[in-house]
């Protein structure tokens, strides 16, 4: 790899893994709230005082479907690991069908926030994950191993 691809693919990564802080500051806020914040009763954006149903609705089904895409274009590259082949489709089928049933009513017991929650924050796990075996992959190119 290039050395500037090889910096470009370390950046992204780097920004991808990062992503670690929205739970961070979730569960921050979330503490310093001055009423109980429940992960299964409560929006994710009641904790900014803002309500986006729309707009986190369309983030939800653009991120999932984004996903689902990219699994399904990296299943045909040779050479691509399986598994991120798979944890891609996964995380995106996972995350769609968690946003029909939130759209929907359906929470499946787990509430209004926690069918929101499994709706979202696949997006932000697969970044992470993603961005982590790219610093890897980086690494070993890096290295030549």
């Amino acid at each position: 790899m290039p050395r500037t691809s090889a910096v470009a693919v370390r950046i992204g990564a780097v920004a991808w893994v990062i992503a670690v802080q929205f739970f961070i500051t979730q569960v921050a806020v979330a503490t310093a709230w001055p009423r109980p914040f429940s992960l299964t009763t409560d929006y994710i954006s009641d904790l900014g005082n803002t309500r986006h149903v729309l707009g986190a609705g369309l983030n939800f089904v653009a991120g999932n479907i984004a996903m689902i895409v990219y699994g399904l274009a990296l299943a045909q590259r040779p050479g691509v690991h399986s598994s991120r082949v798979w944890f891609s489709l996964f995380s995106g089928t996972l995350g769609m069908l968690a946003t029909l049933l939130f759209i929907s009513g359906h929470f499946l017991g787990i509430g209004l926030g926690g069918m929101e929650r499994v709706a979202a924050y696949p997006m932000t796990v697969w970044q992470i994950v993603t961005g982590m075996a790219l610093l890897r992959g980086a690494q070993r190119s890096v290295l030549g191993t």
